[in-house]
């Protein structure tokens, strides 16, 4: 199943979680795309190891922005990168993951029966989440 999916994870500055959440989804899904967005603390070196640690799955990283706006206001910019990330996905399905958002084994496997069951016509599902802050 999961030839089927490639994981999009837009981040800035997020060196207290990237590597925990790069750990959930490798070996996941057939491909990874990570886009920093002008982090300024340890996120670029953390997410640059990890790929050389793990050079043969398939990693695309790169870097933009930094953007301007905030999250309250809403940072335009995001969208078009979202729909570039989108229109390079090769793969049936993209999953978005949050640069702090860590996915448990268990909600891999449901993702993966809802995946068998889902009408051909379908655009979007959405996954429940917890949140522990």
């Amino acid at each position: 199943m999961k030839n089927k999916l490639t994981s999009h994870t837009i981040v800035k500055n997020g060196e207290k979680f990237i590597e925990f959440v790069l750990n959930s989804i490798l070996g996941k899904v057939k491909e990874m795309k990570i886009v920093d967005t002008g982090s300024t603390d340890r996120t670029v070196e953390i997410i640059n190891n990890f790929i050389n640690r793990y050079h043969k799955a398939k990693i695309s990283f790169k870097r933009v922005g930094p953007f301007k706006g905030d999250w309250k206001t809403g940072i335009p910019e995001l969208t078009q990168l979202r729909n570039e990330m989108l229109s390079e996905t090769k793969t049936e399905w993209a999953v978005v993951i949050d640069d702090d958002e860590i996915w448990p084994e268990e909600l891999w496997n449901e993702l993966y029966v809802l995946l068998r069951f889902i009408p051909k016509h379908a655009m979007a599902i959405t996954v429940p989440f917890l949140d522990f802050t």
